[in-house]
């Protein structure tokens, strides 16, 4: 089993679901995934109705309900941060935009935040505290993989650069559409491919 207990700063470590039907979504990917729903602690008033996607005693993902009239469904992907209120500085420094946050987790969680790049795509962000991330991973019903499609490598490689200390490789596998291929990371780990 892929365990984790903590992350590095500059890693993905957490994705969830933002979604108009919670019961219908636990329902679907309990059946797909093999996972189970449990509520996160505190007051549903204090946490929004939020709750962890559980697999084998261990948190795989988030879900809750859309926040917004008329917000449409979505999965977040989070990266862990030291300072959510320097990574949200930087990220509008290097031209993207600050859409949410950064704001204080219920249960000292950690502090989060949204952002937009310069080519449209969104990311979030995490300064944890007690929660640890996703505790199991890159196993079957758990979160493995986040890719980011993009028409402008460039832009957003030099972003992503910016923010998070990433830097791009070039993919050493052939591509089977057109275009060309990056995978960024820091730290010697890949965080993502493009």
């Amino acid at each position: 089993m892929s365990e984790r207990a903590e992350y590095a700063s500059g890693e993905f470590c957490w994705v969830d679901l933002a979604t108009t039907d919670v019961e219908g979504a636990t329902s679907f990917y309990g059946e797909l995934l093999g996972v189970e729903w449990q509520p996160a602690p505190g007051a549903p008033e204090q946490t929004g109705g939020y709750g962890f996607f559980v697999k084998g005693g261990r948190q795989v993902a988030g879900m809750g309900p859309t926040q917004q009239e008329g917000q449409p469904p979505v999965w977040s992907s989070y990266v862990k941060v030291e300072d959510a209120d320097a990574t949200a500085r930087k990220a509008r420094e290097a031209g993207g935009q600050l859409i949410f946050g950064p704001v204080d987790l219920p249960d000292e969680s950690g502090r989060m935040g949204v952002l937009q790049d310069p080519t449209g795509a969104f990311i979030s962000i995490n300064q944890q505290q007690k929660h640890p991330g996703a505790e199991l991973v890159n196993e079957p019903g758990s979160w493995t993989w986040n890719n980011l499609l993009t028409r402008d490598i460039d832009a957003a490689m030099d972003f992503y650069g910016q923010v998070f200390g990433w830097r791009a490789t070039p993919r050493r596998e052939p591509r089977t559409t057109s275009g060309t291929g990056r995978s960024m990371g820091s730290a010697g780990r890949r965080v993502w491919a493009a």
